[in-house]
């Protein structure tokens, strides 16, 4: 299911804002990818046999339009 792009904005601050003050970056590293791929509507990340390629496409997409930022 792809999201409208004003509700992957509200997704992306909601989450911005619960991972400012992430400190412990080897223990937080896997529910931030999770969260971070939430954003993008991606529901089951476990179930990457069939998301691997929805998120993959995701990610160039909106890196590509120069919309994200990732520091």
């Amino acid at each position: 299911m792809r999201l409208p792009w004003d509700e992957i904005q509200s997704n992306a601050v909601s989450f911005s804002k619960r991972w400012e003050k992430a400190r412990r970056e080897k223990a937080d590293e896997q529910p931030f990818i999770i969260e971070l791929l939430g954003v993008f509507g991606v529901e089951d990340p476990y179930r990457m046999e069939v998301q691997e390629e929805r998120a993959t496409e995701i990610l160039k997409l909106y890196t590509m339009e120069g919309d994200l930022n990732v520091d």
